[in-house]
């Protein structure tokens, strides 16, 4: 057998986050400098799972850090209610100023907010069902509506993006909108772009009053934009996602209708079909994103690294690390950990081994749920276990 001679001498350097993000900054390739960056950034993740999962054993300080969690919680309700609100008295005066100016550049905006409200009420409902769950019906909680909300609402964004794009381009393609959304208000809108487009009567008029309505909407929805991305909460997250996206279509809807009063009229209906391009390709990737998700997706190599480090972390008669799967379970993500203990441990050493690992995982703010399986040895395909689907 060949010695260790590695085995008692101690790293040079330690690797710190600090220690490679200088490392990165004096890197001149690329590829270096971002791997550099990388590692700095998983470093820092194992401090922070290493502090969630000393938070097993309570004490004042982790009760305290939970009743900060609750009043995140709190927060983050009262911002959905806010912005439900919001969208419901953007949509009432964006309504006005389509009234007024005739522009359908901020027609778009108008059907935009529309389905903001959609979008709220889809919001509230999946957060009051997530919260009143009964275990007896849904044993494992009902997070995974998450994501299937998230998939609606970028259906139905994505749809009505492609119905406002395609007032100014076919009859026969408005008719087929027609039939997929049947609703009064995009009824209306699209028989006035018709009658507009087949008439040529294309004009646009905007008052200083519709202007500062937009203006005055742009900066509403920039300072929402700025509180709920500060939140790691999943609906609050889209909700900042759609208040940038606002930010920029209702800029450009001002822009186009100002473009279509002094320069071109046609630019206004134009620029309405590149706002609905721009937010149909958005919503789009969110929905793409939304079915790997539900489909289960696999974590990605640095999650998978990070359980790898609770592991290693755990207990040192740890003899091996077979396997460890991470999969979406939701947002979250469900975790299988195989390990190889002695097989002279007693029953009841080794129970308390797994399940203690558990719970570290499961204190993790990205698990939704773990199981570790225990083994004596490294003969079989963890595979085998189960049937193939």
């Amino acid at each position: 057998m060949v010695p260790n001679l590695c085995k008692n001498v101690k790293p040079l350097i330690t690797a710190t986050p600090a220690f490679m993000e200088r490392a990165a900054k004096v890197q001149s390739n690329s590829q270096v400098r971002r791997y550099y960056w990388q590692q700095a950034e998983l470093l820092r993740n194992f401090e922070k799972d290493q502090a969630d999962t000393c938070l097993i054993h309570r004490t004042s300080t982790s009760y305290k850090e939970e009743l900060d969690e609750k009043s995140r919680a709190c927060i983050a309700e009262r911002l959905a209610k806010a912005t439900l609100l919001l969208n419901v008295s953007l949509l009432v005066l964006k309504g006005i100023v389509v009234y007024k100016s005739g522009s359908y550049a901020v027609l778009s905006n108008v059907v935009d907010s529309a389905v903001d409200v959609t979008s709220g009420l889809i919001i509230w409902w999946v957060s009051e069902a997530i919260r009143t769950r009964d275990l007896h019906i849904y044993p494992r909680g009902r997070t995974r509506l998450e994501p299937l909300a998230l998939f609606l609402i970028a259906f139905i964004m994505g749809l009505a993006c492609l119905q406002a794009s395609c007032h100014f381009i076919s009859s026969k393609l408005i008719i087929y909108f027609i039939q997929l959304i049947v609703c009064l208000f995009a009824l209306q809108v699209i028989f006035k772009s018709l009658e507009a487009i087949i008439s040529q009567t294309v004009e646009t008029y905007l008052e200083k009053s519709t202007l500062l309505i937009m203006i005055l909407t742009v900066l509403t929805k920039f300072t929402m934009w700025t509180i709920c991305k500060r939140f790691s909460d999943a609906n609050l997250q889209i909700l900042a996602k759609d208040h940038f996206n606002d930010c920029i279509s209702n800029f450009f809807g001002i822009l186009f209708a100002m473009l279509g009063q002094y320069l071109w009229n046609y630019l206004d209906p134009l620029g309405a079909i590149l706002i609905s391009a721009h937010l149909l390709c958005t919503w789009i990737q969110t929905a793409s994103e939304q079915v790997s998700i539900i489909a289960g997706k696999t974590a990605s190599p640095f999650i998978v690294s990070r359980l790898i480090k609770v592991c290693l972390d755990h207990e040192p008669s740890l003899r091996h690390i077979e396997t460890v799967l991470a999969y979406h379970y939701g947002m979250k993500y469900l975790v299988e950990v195989h390990v190889v203990l002695d097989e002279q441990l007693s029953l009841k050493e080794a129970h308390d081994i797994s399940e203690s690992l558990q719970r570290k995982m499961e204190n993790l703010q990205y698990v939704e749920r773990a199981f570790v399986h225990v083994d004596y040895n490294l003969d079989h395909k963890p595979d085998d276990e189960h049937k193939s689907s």
